[in-house]
């Protein structure tokens, strides 16, 4: 019988067209499956059955088919890679890469089967030439005799049948099969003529002549060997290369803009990165933090982040001096007036007055001396004010003593005026002598609007801080007056211009990195990406500024940057000239329309979800640090890194940036040690300012902010609510990261590479993919999920950091499995791992503190830990319970497919759903009925019930006060014609407040509890309920509920019975919760006594009742208090609620055990209800003359 041979995945070789033109075969093409009545390798059956018993017949498979799989798969992927070069690359590909692919087949079958023997280079290069032809071949000692298809032709099968005997190919036979040699000469790094001249030698020769003469030293076999392997080589390099360059473009638009450009040097940061080397490409070695272009750029956004809020800060300062002294102006001078019996004459001077006042005073000083510098026959004032007017200003303000009296603020105001100038300095935008000669020029220097020019340069995003828009020094920021040029407020001027005086000495200095590591490297290195020149100018503009040749050309592989004055530039090859936008900041993509409305939306939950939540600071500082640990094993040594977790640290931590965000430092030597080291922290760039850019004002949105609302003192605004959730934060965020920056100084790291490595200590919010804006437009959070896994998993590879990390958390696993499992003990032998939910475990470590004595359901700790650590915690507390002898090891593909699901959920970065976020909402509420964990929005067993929306809504969300609001607001919808239910307002609303919107809910129900004496459990207490845990199986109980126990068919009396039934449970709950026993009993009478509650309702209270307390005895007694009457409702509607005659049977039982009934009892409430369908129901389940 033959075999079946599928000849899929095909490559067949471009068609040269007699025209001149190519037919370009799909590469991938899976040809009709051939049938051969020979055996697969042509030997018989008495021959196969020999070989399948040859002991090296595994050899020859595994040489065999891992050449047939190299050859093939580089054939494919070059001639894919080619044909993006249009015909004549298609050509080139499948040529080149089918040689290459021959060649390592070949290279990989002869190493398999002749281990440690030299390579037979006639069998390589015949090999080679076999790989020309299309399909997969056996090889051996027989050859299959396969058909190549219609589009290889007669020539292919040529070459195979010569080949397969050992010969190779003429280049005749080459030129039939549609390969010519001009091609083939491409494969062995030779020119057309050197390659015919040398392997016309050999052609239709036995390959193994071509290895005798390789061995004698024949020049011809020589050529043509070392050019083989030369052009294997090179192509090994060109194919590294380009997946290299697939992958990085991936990351750049995905998760690192400068992804390119620190692939350049040999490491960042002190070896924090660390680039592996492809032989052939450049390779730039830093030697220190000047050198490191990428540790440059990633801290320059923190360190102007940081210089702006300075600045703010000295800004809220003046404020809070201005606010003093109208207060002191107007109390002193109110005195006086008072004094004088005139109080009705008192004006108070106002804020704005005063602050004009000083303004003006300021500008007129400045104004004199810029005139006089300045001034031409056609503009004597181009400062936009006359000396004249300004003598007359000046004149006023000393002569009324107000420059003595407020030096305070004139002396503030000029040193912070003079601030930008120095900020130039540093930046090397201006040298020493320019900037003495500005100071000396301009000793009343104050900013007017033309001081910096108009380039705009602004490293936070036009759009909501999202990117950089130029990162480029094309000025030095000092422009020529011209006069008439003065705007807007000078204190809004003196901000405004620092903070883009910072920003271009920052952009500044980190390309002044990028042109140090050019010139520290060789030239060699160096000139096959670019170099370092002097700018050449072309002459000068009418304001005086220069004009330089380049940019009349408008070359877009140029980057500039200044070194003490003087403008240099950065002229990329060919070659890497994409680097130059990166480097300026215009690869990132903007959003604009749709997308920019929904990254608004984006920004807005993500403040509510977490800088606005006070459920998610606290335990995110827990999560930040258990991460930053894993991160910093690799950045310093082990006791450094151990202290991000330590408590002490913590807590030093925690104390070290409140102190610093609230403006309140240290007074011992120790604290003020510690205060310059958070100084030194922020300098350096180390902070995020909170949870990132992404969720703050910008800096100038603030400083607008306060210049329109100068009558709100500053002091008052931090005690506004939200004010203090971001200071928070901003705390939260901070502890770690100083704590790691402060660590990695003691371990020996310089300032700038501990900031770096603060900055990685979980995610960094300030790095993105060019594509972040639109990522981050769709979903909510994609770039921390990217950041933190992408650190997470490359620290993770390392073995110092793997292994501390997997033995640490397996022994504390291990001690809190021991101490839960004795700690906590179910009456049905079901374990706390079996009740405690799955997703909790997960993403905490769990102490058990006891149990609930009424429910015996076990009350814990957490304490949580990094999401992207949670895959690893699971699999880890399933080998302890498996190694314990605690859990059964079960289906082995059920666990791993289970792990698989929640590694993929953990590391996802649109996280559960690909659905984008803003979307999330109708998905859920129409679609799914599930929220963001996966729980029911609205009860699923009301779901699809026949009945009023309003009352499709869970017990315990009616009784809070929230859930009593949308419980309001439903029934107003469905008066006005629109139903919803309850749940579904509260999911609305709680997604849209977050946060906010559920500490007020929280607080409001706490408040009703506490008022009406109702116990308060910590579930429900916000920032505690994420700390301390209770498995509650109420919901779960309710949930589930049987679909059976609403049997109505109208919608009417389902929505009633529904009602009734909830506000049975409702009034269960509550009198379960009260804490006094008195009050319990009293209550009890009261619900049971109410004639306004129905049977229904009564009965669904007797269940839940039942649910929650056994105590029978205690029951009985408090019932025989009641008239007979009272007792008989009570235990016929409890009867109705038991499903098994079992139940009913032991129930009545104990009723008559404890008296609470007789017999007699029974026999006469039987007369008065035989006609009652329930109790006749009843009534056959006991027999009371028994």
């Amino acid at each position: 019988m033959g075999f079946i041979i599928p000849l899929e995945n095909r490559v067949n070789p471009p068609q040269e067209n007699k025209d001149g033109s190519f037919t370009i075969p799909n590469e991938l093409r899976v040809d009709p499956t051939q049938t051969y009545e020979d055996t697969v390798f042509a030997y018989t059956p008495e021959e196969q059955q020999q070989i399948l018993e040859d002991p090296e017949f595994m050899d020859y498979a595994v040489g065999y088919g891992g050449e047939m799989l190299i050859g093939e798969g580089y054939k494919a992927a070059g001639t894919g890679l080619g044909s993006l070069a249009g015909p004549k690359g298609a050509v080139a590909g499948y040529v080149i890469s089918g040689l290459y692919g021959g060649y390592k087949g070949s290279e990989f079958r002869q190493n398999v089967l002749r281990p440690g023997e030299p390579l037979d280079k006639g069998e390589l290069m015949a090999d080679m030439f076999l790989n020309l032809v299309p399909g997969i071949f056996g090889k051996g000692k027989k050859v299959q005799k396969v058909g190549v298809g219609v589009a290889a032709g007669t020539g292919a099968e040529t070459i195979e049948t010569y080949v397969s005997e050992g010969t190779l190919p003429t280049l005749d036979q080459l030129k039939d099969a549609g390969i010519s040699g001009g091609m083939v000469a491409l494969g062995f790094d030779l020119g057309g003529d050197a390659f015919r001249k040398a392997y016309t030698k050999f052609a239709g020769e036995d390959a193994t002549k071509l290895s005798d003469a390789y061995k004698m030293g024949d020049p011809a076999a020589k050529l043509l060997v070392d050019g083989m392997e030369r052009s294997a080589k090179k192509y090994e390099i060109s194919r590294r290369k380009s997946y290299r360059s697939l992958i990085n473009n991936v990351r750049e638009f995905f998760d690192d803009e400068y992804i390119n450009l620190r692939m350049l040097q040999d490491q960042s940061a002190g070896g924090q990165y660390k680039t592996k080397q492809i032989e052939g490409e450049p390779y730039l070695k830093v030697k220190n933090d000047t050198e490191d272009y990428y540790l440059q750029r990633r801290l320059a956004n923190g360190k102007i982040d940081a210089k702006s809020d300075m600045m703010y800060e000295l800004y809220k300062l003046d404020a809070i001096k201005l606010r003093g002294h109208v207060d002191d102006y107007n109390t002193t001078t109110f005195n006086i007036f008072k004094s004088k019996g005139r109080e009705a004459d008192f004006k108070p001077m106002k804020y704005d007055q005063l602050n004009k006042n000083v303004t003006d005073y300021l500008y007129a000083k400045h104004a004199i001396d810029f005139n006089a510098k300045n001034k031409t026959d056609k503009n004597p004032s181009p400062s936009g004010m006359s000396t004249e007017d300004a003598q007359g200003i000046i004149k006023q303000f000393e002569g009324s003593g107000m420059d003595r009296q407020f030096r305070d603020l004139i002396d503030g105001r000029k040193e912070m005026s003079n601030m930008a100038l120095e900020a130039l300095l540093d930046g090397g935008l201006i040298n020493q002598r320019t900037f003495d000669k500005l100071r000396k020029t301009y000793p009343n220097y104050v900013p007017l609007s033309n001081v910096i020019d108009a380039d705009d340069i602004d490293v936070n995003s036009k759009v909501f801080n999202q990117s950089d828009t130029k990162f480029e020094a094309t000025g030095t920021g000092v422009k020529r007056a011209t006069g008439g040029e003065r705007g807007g407020d000078i204190n809004f001027n003196i901000l405004n211009t620092y903070n883009q005086a910072i920003k271009r000495a920052e952009v500044n200095k980190a390309n002044q990195s990028f042109a140090n590591l050019i010139e520290s490297n060789p030239d060699f290195i160096t000139e096959k990406i670019a170099k370092v020149t002097k700018s050449k100018t072309a002459g000068k503009n009418w304001d005086g500024t220069y004009i330089y040749k380049t940019d009349l050309k408008g070359i877009d592989n140029i980057v500039t940057f200044y070194k003490g004055g003087q403008r240099y530039e950065i002229n990329f090859t060919k070659e890497y000239k994409d680097l130059a936008p990166i480097m300026k900041g215009l690869n990132v993509n903007e959003v604009n329309g749709v997308f920019k409305m929904m990254l608004a939306g984006q920004s807005w939950l993500g403040s509510v979800y977490t800088r606005w939540n006070p459920d998610f600071i606290a335990p995110n500082l827990f999560r930040d640090r258990s991460e930053a640990f894993v991160n910093n094993l690799a950045k310093m040594n082990g006791y450094d890194a151990l202290k991000t977790i330590l408590l002490n640290e913590v807590v030093t931590d925690l104390r070290v940036v409140a102190r610093n965000v609230y403006n309140k430092p240290a007074t011992s030597p120790k604290g003020i040690e510690m205060d310059n080291m958070y100084k030194l922290f922020k300098e350096s760039g180390g902070s995020t300012g909170g949870l990132g850019v992404a969720t703050f004002e910008n800096l100038e949105k603030r400083m607008r902010k306060l210049q329109k609302n100068p009558n709100m003192n500053p002091k008052e605004k931090s005690k506004i609510f939200f004010e203090l959730l971001n200071n928070l934060s901003e705390i939260s965020e901070d502890a770690t990261r100083f704590g790691t920056f402060r660590n990695g100084i003691n371990s020996g790291l310089s300032p700038d590479k501990a900031a770096l490595a603060a900055r990685d200590s979980s995610f960094d919010p300030k790095l993105m993919g060019k594509g972040g804006p639109y990522l981050k437009s769709l979903y909510l959070f994609v770039n921390p999920a990217l950041q933190g896994t992408k650190n997470f998993l490359r620290n993770m590879k390392k073995p110092e950091v793997f292994v501390p990390v997997t033995t640490t958390m397996a022994t504390a696993s291990y001690l809190l499995h021991q101490h839960n499992m004795a700690a906590y003990e179910n009456p049905d032998g079901i374990p706390y791992y079996e009740i405690i939910p799955e997703h909790v475990q997960d993403k905490n470590f769990i102490l058990i503190t006891g149990s609930d004595p009424a429910t015996n359901q076990p009350k814990y700790l957490t304490l949580p830990i990094g999401y992207a650590l949670g895959p690893l915690k699971a699999s880890i507390d399933f080998g302890t319970r498996y190694l314990a002898g605690n859990q059964e090891l079960g289906n082995p593909e059920e666990a791993i497919a289970k792990l698989t699901e929640k590694t993929i959920n953990a590391y996802n970065p649109a996280g559960s759903s690909l659905v984008p976020t803003l979307a999330e909402p109708f998905v859920s509420l129409f679609m799914t009925n599930k929220d963001g964990l996966g729980r029911n929005i609205v009860p699923e067993r009301l779901l699809e019930e026949n009945m009023s929306a309003t009352e499709k809504v869970y017990d315990w969300t009616a009784r809070t006060k929230g859930g009593e609001l949308f419980m309001q607001l439903a029934d107003s919808l469905a008066r006005g014609g629109i139903e919803v239910s309850p749940e579904q307002l509260k999911y609305v609303y709680e997604l849209t407040t977050g946060g906010p919107g559920r500490t007020v809910t929280d607080l409001a129900n706490i408040t009703s509890k506490l008022y009406n004496g109702e116990n308060l459990s910590r579930k429900e207490i916000p920032i505690a309920r994420r700390f301390f845990g209770q498995a509650y199986w109420e919901p779960a109980a309710i949930r589930t509920e049987d679909k059976d126990l609403i049997n109505a068919t109208t919608k009417e009396v389902n929505t009633e019975i529904q009602r009734e039934r909830r506000i049975g449970r409702t009034l269960a709950v509550d009198l379960f919760e009260l804490k006094s026993q008195r009050k319990k009993e009293e209550k009890f009478v009261e619900i049971i006594r109410d004639p306004q509650y129905s049977m229904e309702t009564i009965n669904s209270f007797n269940n839940k009742l039942d649910q929650l307390t056994d105590k029978t005895s205690g029951l009985a007694k408090r019932l025989k208090k009641e008239s007979i009457e009272v007792r008989l409702k009570f235990v016929d509607s409890k009867v109705n609620t038991l499903e098994t005659p079992e139940e009913r049977t032991k129930f009545l039982e104990d009723m008559l055990k404890y008296k609470v009934i007789t017999r007699d009892n029974l026999l006469r409430y039987q007369k008065d209800k035989v006609k009652d369908e329930i109790f006749e129901k009843f009534r056959l389940n006991f027999n009371p003359d028994k």
